[in-house]
């Protein structure tokens, strides 16, 4: 069997067995899944990409939504960034040239776009508290579950690219006090979304002359360490009121971030051994928060490189990797980082390499292969997909076999899939691997509910009682 990890691990057949023995003695299990998306070039030297072209392209996107739907997949999850990555040889020229996130469009207005020509699918969008104003951010995202009839999710994201201090878009902050400016964001989103307008404010009564009821709609009066807002909320209550809350922190800091926030927390580690205890301590964060255990769905990020056969799978596999330079991964690492890896030599020990991002990645690499003598160039050859998840690489049978070992095994409630190719990627996870994972009963085979929190767990529209947004009370600062 050849499905594999990028990591270079590889599944015997014992791990088949015992997958299919688990599935006659285990209960039911069913995927969430989630398929990323970027508006920018990704793989563009590779033939079979068509996002350089395409990302500009209205209609690229209402096709690769239309194939979404088709697949029935929960989301598509839009990522975004805001400044060019600069670390790498001390300059933003080498995104800018091998396309490493480089130019890039607003994801906003991508998933409009796409949200227009589907009836189903949800959307996640990511979205800086770093860089915008809480006050625009509910605007953004009412109007977005209006427009969507309620299929709206926010990435939320505290910012890291240093390049956005030069072009007039404020400090950024220290990594820790990112996320204190972050939690009081979120007070002050969640107040005007949730406490600004009563439901039954909009009367629409022409005999009156009442469009909305005033006495029924609430300045929130927030006064803060980072924020001062006023209010009211500019809009009328949405569907689902407050989007529904991605976020992906995976320090000790933005773990509790996540708990206390999070209705979906993506975690990307090399095995699923090591994406239980992710999986355990998103549950610890949530209960530490005050909230059940259950109120949080974790989704492991995955690519899947998959064929009708292994050998397919393993030309696609190449293909892909060989269009994407050592350079190109190393200026994505260093916009990940701030290391830049231009000043040592491609053979030196990573050991070498004194910084607190860097230490992060080491220890990845030891926990895996801990007796391998690890050197700057395995980070390129590391990079070449874009992501730090880990690759699944086979036919048709051993990608869904895997798949379903990491939901046995780590717990996870399903995958954030990541493309090496766009659309192809996402074509061959709706053509190829969902029918195979219905096939087994472990995925949906017709749309439930209608908006994204109820796709996602099965409930109400709007946010459960017990999330802290609940909880506040508008007229004051910090509860």
């Amino acid at each position: 069997m050849s499905t594999r990890s990028i990591w270079g691990l590889r599944h015997n057949s014992h791990s088949v067995i015992l997958t299919v023995l688990q599935r006659k003695f285990e209960p039911e299990i069913t995927m969430h899944i989630m398929a990323l998306t970027q508006p920018c070039p990704r793989g563009w030297l590779n033939e079979l990409d068509q996002s350089s072209r395409g990302y500009t392209q209205a209609e690229f996107w209402k096709s690769l939504a239309r194939t979404c739907e088709r697949g029935l997949l929960d989301a598509v999850f839009i990522a975004d960034i805001m400044g060019i990555y600069d670390s790498y040889k001390g300059s933003w020229q080498p995104a800018v040239q091998h396309g490493v996130q480089a130019p890039h469009d607003d994801a906003t207005l991508v998933a409009a776009t796409m949200a227009a020509v589907t009836d189903k699918l949800c959307f996640g969008v990511t979205w800086n508290t770093s860089l915008q104003s809480p006050y625009n951010t509910a605007r953004t995202f009412t109007s977005l579950d209006h427009l969507t009839n309620g299929r709206i999710g926010w990435n939320i994201v505290t910012g890291y690219v240093k390049n956005v201090e030069d072009n007039g878009m404020g400090q950024l902050l220290s990594h820790d006090e990112r996320y204190a400016q972050a939690d009081e964001f979120m007070d002050v989103v969640y107040k005007l979304w949730e406490h600004s307008w009563e439901d039954d404010a909009v009367v629409r009564d022409r005999v009156r002359r009442m469009h909305a009821d005033p006495s029924k709609v609430h300045e929130i009066h927030h006064k803060g360490k980072y924020y001062s807002v006023k209010g009211p909320h500019m809009c009328e209550p949405s569907r689902q009121r407050t989007p529904v809350l991605l976020q992906a922190g995976g320090s000790p800091r933005g773990l509790a971030f996540g708990g206390k926030h999070a209705e979906a927390l993506f975690t990307i580690n090399p095995t699923p051994e090591k994406a239980a205890e992710s999986v355990r301590k998103a549950r610890q964060a949530a209960v530490a928060a005050g909230r059940d255990p259950s109120d949080v769905k974790v989704l492991a990020g995955v690519c899947l490189i998959v064929g009708r056969t292994t050998a397919e799978a393993d030309e696609k596999y190449r293909a892909a990797r060989e269009a994407i330079s050592l350079d190109a991964a190393f200026t994505l690492f260093g916009g990940w980082t701030g290391v830049d890896l231009s000043a040592y030599d491609p053979d030196d020990l990573i050991e070498t390499i004194k910084s607190d991002g860097m230490q992060a990645v080491i220890k990845n690499f030891t926990y895996v292969d801990p007796g391998r003598a690890w050197r700057v160039r395995d980070f390129g050859e590391w990079l070449k997909g874009g992501t730090l998840a880990p690759d699944i690489v086979g036919s048709v049978k051993e990608v869904a076999d895997e798949l379903e070992r990491w939901m046995r095994v780590a717990g996870v409630d399903g995958f954030m899939v990541q493309p090496y190719t766009t659309p192809g990627s996402h074509e061959d996870l709706v053509n190829l691997v969902i029918p195979e994972l219905q096939a087994r009963g472990l995925f949906r085979t017709e749309y439930e509910g209608d908006t994204f929190r109820e796709r996602l767990t099965g409930a109400d529209p709007r946010l459960p009682q017990r999330h802290p947004a609940k909880r506040l009370a508008i007229g004051s600062g910090r509860t």
